[in-house]
């Protein structure tokens, strides 16, 4: 599998967000960054206007180191709920999009890289058999599909309040794509 070049290329990410979630629950404050494969940059769930200057010399320049220190600037240096925002409670649930490319209804996998980095590929992408090959494999820690279905994982938690398969910025994902599909 790690001869099958067209394979690597297809699974190497794109350092510019399709989809960037702020959130507030219970108090604590997060932002969620999406990041696509270069499979799922080319399939029919991502809006025409992603695809923009920024985004062509990103896979022009794109290895994976680059692509983990961007984003990981970009996680530390990005934007988080402003506490000015109307939240009545400590307890309530709020989540804004700041940036959505991903159009209704997409089939995907998702793979935590870390807690708030994510990267969206086509269903079946990041399978336990590929992964192996996968140039991410260093990086990722677990794989969902569009289900909640956990397909890989190597953190071991079980826990929705700590980095791993359950942990709730998976759901807030899940929960925006679909109520994206209900509004739709």
């Amino acid at each position: 599998a790690k001869d099958d070049w067209s394979k690597m290329a297809l699974n190497c990410p794109v350092s510019v967000p399709v989809l960037r979630l702020n959130y507030t629950i219970a108090g604590r404050k997060g932002t969620i960054n999406v990041y696509p494969t270069i499979q799922f940059l080319y399939s029919h769930h991502i809006h025409q206007d992603y695809i923009t200057e920024e985004v062509r010399s990103s896979l022009e320049t794109g290895s994976m180191e680059r692509f983990y220190k961007v984003v990981k600037r970009a996680k530390y240096s990005g934007s988080v709920v402003s506490s000015t925002e109307d939240v009545e409670s400590e307890n309530q649930f709020h989540s804004k999009a700041e940036i959505n490319y991903i159009r209704p209804n997409p089939q995907y996998t998702i793979a935590a890289l870390e807690e708030g980095l994510y990267v969206i590929g086509m269903k079946d992408q990041f399978n336990v058999y590929d992964l192996p090959a996968n140039p991410l494999q260093d990086y990722i820690h677990c794989v969902k599909d569009e289900l909640g279905f956990v397909l890989y994982d190597r953190t071991g938690c079980k826990d929705i309040e700590q980095f791993g398969p359950y942990f709730i910025e998976q759901y807030i994902i899940m929960e925006f794509l679909t109520k994206q599909e209900i509004a739709q």
